[in-house]
C-alpha cells in the first residue's frame, strides 16, 4: 500500500550487522523530502529490484537530480554502491525511522 506515509520491512541479509540484523522489521516513512548523509533508507537495487537496506553516505549534485552514493555498515558483506553506483531519488522507498 504505497499511499500509506509508512511501511513495515524485514531485514534481509548481513550488510546491515551489527545494528540491523536478518529478520529485524524496520518502520519506514514513504514521504520523505531530504535526505541527510548517515540515514538508514530502503532502495530498489539497481541490478534486480530487490528492497535492500543501506547508509546514505554522500550526496551527490548531478545535472538534473541530486542522487546518494549508499554503502551497507558490514562492508565486507554489502553490495551497495561500490558496486552499483549511485542511486537516484526515485530508488529510494523510503528512510528508516525505527527497527526492532
Amino acid at each position: 500500500m504505497k499511499f500509506l506515509p509508512f511501511g513495515i520491512f524485514k531485514v534481509v541479509g548481513t550488510s546491515m550487522s551489527p545494528l540491523y540484523t536478518p529478520g529485524m522489521r524496520i518502520l519506514v516513512w514513504r514521504w520523505f523530502r531530504l535526505l541527510k548523509p548517515g540515514d538508514v533508507v530502503v532502495l530498489s537495487d539497481p541490478r534486480d529490484g530487490r528492497r535492500i537496506v543501506k547508509r546514505v553516505e554522500k550526496i551527490l549534485d548531478g545535472d538534473l537530480e541530486e542522487k546518494y552514493h549508499v554503502l551497507g555498515d558490514n562492508k565486507n558483506e554489502s553490495t551497495d554502491s561500490r558496486v552499483f553506483g549511485p542511486v537516484s531519488k526515485e530508488s529510494i522507498l523510503g528512510k528508516v525511522v525505527w527497527h526492532g
